[in-house]
């Protein structure tokens, strides 16, 4: 998973996180090659890790990952 963070992208790789001083869109470019969708104007993941995609209540989605890791987005 891909997260904007000011002025770096957070990557997290199953339990290791890493830091790099970029921009989403340019980590996004980078990727290009891999199965991403971004779920979220801060938030990349890559498909082939996700699990489910469901819908709160409240109208947002949620995002479950193979890895334990859950992410709620807004639809729109």
């Amino acid at each position: 998973m891909l997260e904007a963070d000011r002025n770096y992208v957070k990557l997290t790789v199953g339990r290791e996180v890493f830091l790099a001083r970029s921009t989403l869109q340019m980590a996004e470019k980078a990727l290009q090659a891999q199965p991403i969708l971004r779920i979220s104007r801060s938030c990349v993941v890559n498909t082939n890790h996700v699990r489910e995609i469901s819908r709160t209540p409240g109208g947002e989605y949620l995002n479950s990952l193979s890895e334990p890791a859950q992410v709620v987005f807004e639809s729109g």
